[in-house]
């Protein structure tokens, strides 16, 4: 089937229904957007073009950068400090939702559940948490129709994403039979530790199945009943928008996080000095790799408005004048850069570009 991702354009979504939050007790705070909009919440991170929230009933909010104000940009970033940076390992995973599951999960090897060893894969930026029971005859059926989707989905994006399976209302026997029955090709909690994933299990349904989209930092992304297949799979596509959202060099979310940045930089360097931050440039590598470039270095002059005012390429393997003079081209033309501050103000600065 011919799947198209969306890319969000409302000013925000929201999560709720949740019995708890789930990772965190912290202090909400009052927000208000440019847009009007009021949200009681605590600041979790930046992912892509929004601001992620956990609201004060447990769910997830996600606010365009741009609809916060100057002011606010300042207050979340100071809010978050430095949230931890996906793990190469994921048994060195900092994040709240992630190092959760260390030492907690299982995994079927043949008909037996064994240990999965998470020290040889990255930590995923997402989990999908997919709770299940056998008092539903709808959990079977849903769990069925997730498969092909969690297969997809792994093929799509690797370890950046991983499912785990959580049983509500099971003893541990029934749990072992369900998961034998389906033969579940993803994480199984380890049914003895249950209570060391009582944060990811604050998300259970009263009523299985369900299915809850967690981002690492522990705020949910997206969530279905899996009353339909295409409810379930409407979240899997969320999570896909999402994705999407976060690439590097999607030019539809430099604006909202030039905006973001701008703030955060001129407040960060209210003393001192920081040069030019690139946001996105408009560079496709893997074009230039089949032009025959594998690196790409270029001297970059930034004005004060963040206009590149001069691009000199420097010498590398492959690279062609008709190639440099392209690439400068598009610097020129499309890069997005916060530009230099000092002591408060955006000055002219110089960048060093290494693809």
């Amino acid at each position: 089937m011919h799947r198209t991702v969306l890319v969000v354009a409302a000013t925000a979504a929201l999560l709720t229904g949740l019995p708890s939050p789930g990772f965190s007790a912290a202090r909400m705070e009052n927000w208000t957007t440019l847009k009007g909009e009021k949200i009681r919440g605590k600041a979790i991170d930046v992912i892509g073009p929004f601001a992620w929230f956990e609201t004060d009933k447990g769910g997830g909010k996600r606010v365009l950068l741009s609809h916060l104000s100057e002011a606010d940009c300042v207050r979340f970033s100071r809010a978050i400090g430095q949230p931890p940076a996906r793990s190469p390992r994921w048994t060195q995973a900092a994040s709240p939702a992630t190092k959760a599951v260390i030492g907690n999960v299982q995994i079927l090897i043949g008909s037996s559940l064994g240990n999965p060893d998470l020290g040889a894969v990255a930590e995923p930026e997402f989990l999908i948490l997919v709770f299940g029971g056998t008092g539903s005859v709808r959990s079977a059926e849903a769990i069925r129709e997730f498969i092909p989707e969690y297969r997809r989905l792994r093929e799509k994006y690797g370890d950046r994403v991983e499912a785990i399976y959580l049983g509500v209302g099971n003893n541990q026997g029934e749990q072992e039979r369900m998961v034998d029955d389906l033969d579940l090709p993803f994480l199984i909690e380890n049914y003895d530790r249950r209570l060391f994933l009582k944060d990811l299990r604050s998300y259970a349904p009263g009523k299985p199945p369900a299915l809850w989209v967690m981002a690492r930092q522990g705020v949910p992304v997206a969530f279905s009943e899996c009353k339909t297949k295409g409810d379930l799979e409407r979240a899997c596509l969320e999570l896909e928008t999402v994705f999407a959202l976060m690439r590097p060099n999607n030019g539809r979310t430099w604006q909202d996080r030039l905006h973001y940045y701008r703030a955060m930089r001129r407040a960060a360097f209210a003393t001192g000095r920081g040069e030019p931050m690139l946001i996105g440039h408009p560079l496709d590598l893997d074009e230039l790799k089949k032009a025959g470039l594998e690196s790409v270095v270029a001297d970059l002059k930034v004005s004060a408005d963040g206009k590149v005012t001069s691009a000199v390429l420097q010498p590398t393997a492959g690279l062609t004048r008709e190639l440099a003079t392209a690439i400068g081209q598009a610097l020129l033309q499309s890069a997005v850069f916060v530009p230099a501050v000092e002591n408060g103000q955006f000055v002219d600065g110089t960048f060093e570009l290494r693809l």
